[in-house]
């Protein structure tokens, strides 16, 4: 079962009801067939909330109780029909995380939840919640997870950090044991009671004997026990307590105080075992829980020391059903419902994790699977006749004296006829030639786009290498030459050639390395900085962990917003000015951001109406660059945007402007984009 067994309990017809996380099955041991029991519906109010691990418990009418921690107490016939289900939103229980029921001397049923104790008739489902009693309100909200009736009396067990109580209903009368009054732990975990009065009391360091006289006896790691946490007890009809933890089966003898431990070596799985997990049957048989499920017979415990593993296969249901199927069973499906799911294991009692699994499905497994701890395996199969073989061996030792062979036979569909393959083979070919004309289409639509992108990058460049930048370039040069400042002449030609290099180069190239694009970017800065006599400052800054040689993005596209942050927001700008550039990566994307401190957009605008024939030099930079950016988004959706932010000082006023610019940091490896 999935998240292991946790509650397990037999009905007065001789079935175990077994609890798992979200799972309730009744399995017949004779027939050895299992059926899921649905779980109550929930509301809105809890549908979100797990129905945890809990117990079962067969009360003296022999219905049956199941706790579920996170959503309540559900009631239960024997055949598996729903009586009553409670919970806090029909008022009928305080809390719903409730762990453990029992029923008292009086017919009534005790049960223990997270933090809480409460009393229950168990036909009228009247309530007791303990919170005005005199002794019991001081435990009535603890978390309670054992209770072990006892005549007149009760045990409670309490945990972490809890204790262990015992109530005379009779004498009115609340003991409780704890460390300060010779208890090995505080975190008790379960309780029993043996033939002659003994309480014997499961914490989390050994395991803590009240005889009848009141005398208290520790056992643990130094006298006796091989691991301390003591997680179950249970007593049985001769007499011995058993006692199991994460490690081992332990049987104990009060008569000469002795231990005798069952593990690996005689068939037990070491997966742990489950807190107050188990049940005594009928015929006196003792059923743990772990992974899967452990049977005892007290009066035969040489039986678990001459373990012999058997091999088992299930078939598992979408319902949560279960069917044994034997050694060479048929198992028939139609085409339509061909899925099979197969559960399989070593020994119907006990799940190991020390179980290897060898199997192969011919017909369509050519050879046998590598060795596995998986012991489930699905199936989605054509028409045809398979066979399963399924063999097991035991810590990758030797196989187990058993293999089992299932014929599989799935039905082939009436209308495989010869009409059906060739209504088949022209559907095939109408339907080649529907996704060929469409690719055709798509192939056309691509190249349009690639030609428009390209007519795009030519108008970008010209009207960001724009006359306008040429023409004032040059006559900075020839100031200089007139001024007799041939150094700075030369010092600003040679920049400028190389910048019309740079671009000319990358003209025709769609995508350009980061490295080429942050060269061409520091030249113009460099250019704009001689041409205004260094009025303005700017720094570019690099994130170590960009490759700016494997990083592509488009050429030019970053120029005409530097541009548009000098001319517009610093050159009006009194003071200070600073032009700040940054490139780093931002959730798998390369992030530019391009901030100055200049007189923002609003400001920029009012400047630029002002001027004479400013329509007429409208920039169409930033528009190009727009463009482009729909583009490669048309190419691929997501892989590129631009952010204009307004930046504002502590008094509402205009601060410059900040222009974010994401794009795909993984273009150069792109099918859907080409570089040139």
């Amino acid at each position: 079962m999935d998240g292991g067994i946790t509650g397990i309990a037999e009905d007065v017809m001789g079935n175990i009801w077994i609890k798992g996380l979200n799972k309730l099955i009744i399995w017949n041991q004779q027939s050895n067939m299992a059926r899921k029991i649905s779980l109550p519906n929930l509301s809105k109010a809890s549908a979100g909330t797990m129905a945890e691990a809990g117990n079962i418990y067969k009360d003296n009418r022999n219905d049956m109780w199941v706790t579920y921690n996170g959503i309540g107490l559900a009631k239960f016939s024997t055949d598996g029909r729903l009586i009553k289900f409670l919970n806090t939103e029909t008022k009928s229980l305080p809390v719903n995380s409730v762990r453990i029921v029992k029923q008292l001397q009086n017919n009534m049923l005790i049960a223990g939840a997270d933090n809480r104790l409460f009393m229950l008739h168990p036909q009228t489902f009247a309530m007791d919640s303990f919170d005005t009693h005199p002794l019991l309100q001081t435990i009535a909200k603890k978390r309670i997870v054992d209770i072990l009736p006892d005549g007149d009396k009760m045990w409670i067990a309490s945990s972490p950090n809890g204790a262990a109580y015992c109530y005379d209903f009779k004498e009115k009368t609340l003991v409780t044991y704890t460390t300060a009054n010779g208890l090995s732990s505080n975190r008790v975990y379960c309780l029993a009671k043996d033939s002659v009065g003994s309480i014997y009391i499961g914490t989390y360091d050994g395991l803590n004997i009240i005889n009848p006289d009141g005398k208290l006896t520790i056992i643990n790691k130094h006298n006796g026990l091989r691991h301390p946490r003591v997680e179950n007890l249970v007593t049985d009809r001769q007499g011995k307590v058993w006692i199991t933890n994460f490690n081992s089966l332990i049987r104990y003898d009060p008569s000469n105080k002795t231990f005798q431990y069952f593990d690996e070596r005689n068939g037990v799985s070491n997966a742990g075992f489950s807190v107050v997990g188990n049940t005594i049957t009928n015929a006196g048989k003792i059923i743990f829980s772990n992974s899967g499920l452990l049977i005892v017979d007290p009066a035969d415990v040489m039986a678990l020391q001459k373990f012999q593993p058997t091999l088992v296969v299930h078939r598992l249901y979408d319902d949560g059903g279960y069917e044994l199927l034997q050694q060479k069973d048929t198992v028939k499906l139609t085409y339509n419902n061909a899925k099979l799911s197969l559960y399989y294991l070593a020994n119907t009692l006990i799940t190991s994790n020390r179980f290897f699994y060898h199997y192969k499905l011919e017909g369509l497994d050519t050879s046998w699977q590598q060795p596995t701890k998986n012991n489930q395996v699905t199936y989605n199969l054509r028409p045809g006749k398979y066979h399963f073989l399924i063999q097991a061996s035991y810590n990758e030792g030797g196989r187990i004296n058993n293999e089992i062979r299932i014929t599989i036979i799935v039905s082939p569909p009436w209308w495989q006829t010869w009409w059906f393959g060739l209504l088949a083979f022209v559907s095939v070919a109408i339907l080649l030639w529907i996704v060929y004309k469409r690719r055709i289409k798509n192939l056309k639509a691509k190249a349009a786009i690639k030609q428009q992108m390209a007519e795009l990058e030519g108008k970008a460049i010209r009207a960001q290498m724009n006359p306008h930048f040429i023409f004032n370039s040059l006559n900075a040069i020839q100031e200089s030459i007139v001024t007799e400042n041939i150094d700075a002449a030369y010092d600003y030609l040679s920049q400028f050639s190389k910048l019309l290099r740079m671009v000319l180069d990358n003209s025709d190239k769609n995508l350009i390395p980061l490295s080429s694009e942050l060269e061409t970017i520091r030249l113009y800065l460099s250019l704009e900085a001689l041409r205004f006599s260094q009025s303005f400052s700017y720094t570019i800054e690099n994130s170590d962990k960009l490759d700016k040689e494997d990083i592509y993005i488009p050429s030019l596209l970053l120029q005409p917003f530097v541009e548009n942050a000098i001319w517009h927001g610093l050159i009006n700008k009194e003071g200070e000015k600073l032009l700040r550039i940054r490139f780093s990566e931002k959730e798998g994307k390369l992030q530019c951001v391009i901030e100055d401190n200049g007189v923002g957009r609003a400001r920029a605008a009012q400047i630029k109406e002002q001027k004479l024939g400013a329509a007429r030099f409208a920039s169409k930079g930033t528009k190009l660059a727009m463009q482009r950016i729909e583009i490669l988004n048309r190419e691929r959706p997501g892989s590129a945007s631009i952010e204009t932010i307004d930046l504002m000082d502590e008094a509402g006023k205009a601060a410059g402007t900040k222009v974010v610019i994401t794009l795909a940091n993984d273009y150069n490896t792109s099918k859907n984009i080409n570089h040139d």
